[in-house]
């Protein structure tokens, strides 16, 4: 009864090859269709190189002649080549590893198995020479066989550095397998259940072909058998869309930089944009923290004391790191990194233009409120009286308010408005400001009239015009003033009574003044300078008057110079 059944599957076995060749090979075209999921044409591969190596052992149990058996074993031996290479992309790919697919791991994979079938299929016996390659026995050395799946072989050393391959290359893709599915959560467990099962067929297919006399192909079965389980999970479970997502593929996907630092201070984890931002070297991983890590991040580095989260400044840079345990109480930490530079100067020029429209809401509701004030009840007494000291107060108050309003506007232009230096000549720059302030009798002096320095001609117009106001206003209407330049910038200097030390250490800030001015002149000057990238310093002049240096200006003694005229300050202060 036993042999009965055992003949009848060895009978039924051909229809058994030939139909599970017919399905891979349907699956395969139906793959190819549907190739946009992930690892579909690893897949299809696989289920190709599976149907032509069944097809191959089907037809070669339907012959009986000796040369026609090893031709197209040979083909079966190439497509087990195939079959093994194919799934090992498929399984990289699962666990996410697709970079690893270039380069000479791809060149590895392709040429085992045309080296493989190209040995076979020139092996002695088959009676084919191909690129004057034939009659040696790499693959096998002697062949008695009376049908396909009954013979005794002598292997050649070819066919087992072949096995030997075949057999890694197998593991590895069971281990990526399985490793991705216990790494899983709950979520996916079904699907990566299914795929581990699917892994696991060939093995014990392979143990079967070993110890199963008289059957040879059961190890293509088992294949055949995996690769239908994998398409169909790719397909009906939609397994692409719900991989279990690898460590390392959260890792690279995060926008963020994210290191990972054990119990003892090394770093075990680390993505790529951490090793950007920190600009850590190749060989951060494994190293000490506290050695590799930038000090900008010194108070992260003792757990006991380290915020949960802070910002740090790091190579022009700013970095919001936030910090999560993990493990026991001694465990190690979890670095979150994330780039917060173009917020943060976003969020600090906001707050410059917020204090600019207070500084703006102060003197429109208080400095100008006092000479309108004053310009009513002289307005009054001059309606009721006629007196022209009454009207002449009017008119004051009201020069006072325009020199309110353009100071302000002036304020407002430079707060919005960049610098684009040119090469000027200080003696022309500072003789047109010199002309459109009311100078009284003042005298201007520019000695070194060749002198020129790299400034934006508009900017560097009113600079001066501030500056000769303040010398007027606080210096007398007969002061002289001398612009000189400096090594490294240039110099305004007057005769007046100097700077008052009630102020002196506050002159740049808005709203200090001496008598009579609108106390946004000087600050003016600042933020012109500023601008620039210059610096401002105050002392006291040869004549014990005020006089201001600028440094850090770039001067050019031969320079071409601009003698363009500057722009109008615009009506609208937020133009």
């Amino acid at each position: 009864m036993i042999d009965a059944v055992l003949a009848f599957v060895y009978a039924a076995l051909p229809l058994v090859y030939a139909g599970t060749a017919v399905a891979t090979g349907i699956l395969a075209v139906f793959t190819w269709r549907d190739r946009s999921a992930t690892g579909s044409t690893a897949m299809v591969g696989v289920l190709v190189a599976i149907t032509f190596w069944l097809l191959a052992i089907t037809a070669g149990s339907l012959v009986t002649d000796l040369r026609t058996m090893l031709v197209l074993a040979s083909v079966a031996l190439a497509g087990l080549s195939l079959t093994v290479a194919f799934l090992f992309v498929f399984a990289l790919r699962y666990a996410g590893y697709d970079d690893r697919l270039a380069g000479p791991t791809a060149l590895v994979l392709l040429v085992h198995p045309l080296l493989v079938g190209f040995f076979a299929i020139t092996n002695d016996g088959t009676g084919i020479s191909l690129l004057g390659v034939g009659g040696h026995d790499l693959i096998y050395e002697r062949v008695e066989m009376g049908s396909y799946a009954n013979g005794n072989v002598v292997w050649g050393d070819g066919f087992w550095v072949h096995t030997a391959y075949a057999y890694l290359l197998t593991l590895a893709s069971t281990a990526l397998v399985l490793k991705t599915t216990f790494a899983s959560n709950d979520t996916y467990r079904f699907q990566s259940a299914t795929v581990a099962v699917a892994i696991l067929v060939p093995w014990v297919s392979n143990v079967l072909d070993l110890f199963v006399a008289g059957v040879d192909g059961l190890l293509a079965l088992g294949f055949g058998a995996s690769a239908i389980l994998l398409t169909v999970s790719i397909h009906r479970y939609e397994l692409s869309n719900v991989t279990p997502v690898t460590r390392r593929v959260v890792m690279e996907a995060v926008a963020d930089g994210v290191l990972v630092v054990d119990a003892d201070g090394r770093i075990v984890d680390l993505n790529d944009r951490a090793r950007d931002l920190l600009e850590l070297s190749a060989d951060a991983l494994g190293a000490d923290a506290c050695t590799v890590l930038p000090a900008a991040l010194d108070e992260f580095a003792d757990p006991e004391t380290a915020p949960t989260r802070g910002r740090v400044s790091y190579d022009d840079r700013t970095l919001d790191v936030e910090t999560t345990p993990f493990g026991d109480e001694n465990g190690g930490r979890v670095f979150v990194l994330r780039d917060v530079t173009e917020q943060h100067a976003y969020r600090e020029e906001l707050e410059r233009k917020t204090e600019r429209l207070d500084r703006f809401a102060s003197v429109v509701s208080h400095d100008l409120r006092n000479p309108l004030s004053v310009a009513k009840g002289y307005a009054d007494i001059a309606e009721s009286s006629g007196d022209p000291d009454a009207f002449e107060q009017v008119h004051a108050a009201h020069d006072r308010m325009e020199s309110l309003i353009e100071d302000v506007l002036l304020m407002a232009r430079e707060g919005e408005t960049s610098t684009n230096p040119e090469p000027v000549a200080l003696a022309d720059v500072a003789e047109r400001a010199w002309t459109t302030v009311d100078t009284e009798d003042a005298t201007l002096d520019v000695p070194g009239s060749d002198a020129a320095v790299d400034a934006d001609p508009d900017r560097i117009v009113q600079l001066f015009e501030n500056l000769f106001r303040n010398s007027v206003e606080h210096g007398g209407a007969d002061v002289t003033v001398t612009v000189s330049a400096l090594d490294d910038g240039f110099a305004v200097a007057d005769d007046g009574d100097g700077i008052d030390p009630d102020v002196g250490d506050d002159l740049f800030d808005t709203g200090v003044t001496g008598d009579g001015g609108t106390g946004l002149g000087l600050a003016i000057v600042d933020r012109i300078a500023g601008a620039h990238g210059w610096t401002v310093t105050t002392t006291e002049s040869d004549t014990d008057g005020a006089r201001f240096e600028f440094h850090g200006v770039t001067r050019r003694p031969d320079a071409d110079i601009v003698t363009s005229d500057p722009e109008p300050i615009p009506d609208d202060p937020f133009a």
